[in-house]
């Protein structure tokens, strides 16, 4: 998991000739806010890597304050681990953590769609000037299945923001693994 983390963070931040990132010169493009979204299989992975998202946090909590840590970054963990064993431990370790109790932790699958459109109408909400355009860096890293699903969202998005006049960019930026489908054996 560490290597294509590595790749995806790699890929999202190297400069693309074709990024609109690039054509803002002002001050506008620089980053107001980061919501990271982690899914996983794995609640043991979530125990192992939680403790260094935890000091990073409070770390954020304690030069902002809780409240203003929370306005500029939002961490969502979604815990898809079908071993009930896993998640009530998960739940009982990391129950004190300044994670926890920001509600970051989900056992559930997400609804990209939906968090999706949510963050479209909160940046067009954000009361921006008719001359400030808002730019956000949706970066994927999974399967190629959930990565058209993301896609399609963030193009339906496109469409409605385009439509309804509002200044909303959106980058995507995907690194896919494992195609699962199955390849028919050829038989000599």
């Amino acid at each position: 998991h560490g290597y294509m983390t590595i790749r995806l963070w790699y890929s999202s931040v190297k400069p693309r000739h074709q990024s609109s990132r690039s054509t803002v010169t002002d001050d506008s493009a620089l980053l107001d806010n980061l919501h990271f979204i982690w899914v996983t299989r794995s609640a043991t992975n979530v125990l192992q890597i939680a403790p260094d998202l935890v000091d990073q946090y409070d770390k954020l909590i304690t030069a902002w304050g809780r409240e203003n840590a929370a306005k500029v970054c939002k961490i969502s963990i979604f815990i898809t681990d079908r071993d009930g064993e896993s998640c009530s431990q998960l739940k009982r370790e990391l129950s004190n953590t300044s994670l926890h109790k920001s509600g970051c932790f989900h056992f559930e699958r997400p609804n990209f769609p939906q968090i999706l459109e949510d963050h479209a109408i909160n940046r067009i909400n954000d009361e921006l000037d008719d001359k400030q355009t808002s730019y956000s860096l949706l970066a994927f890293c999974g399967s190629t299945h959930l990565s058209s699903v993301i896609s399609e969202a963030k193009l339906g998005i496109d469409v409605v923001t385009t439509m309804v006049g509002q200044k909303v960019n959106m980058d995507y930026v995907a690194e896919n693994y494992g195609d699962f489908r199955r390849v028919k054996k050829v038989v000599e």
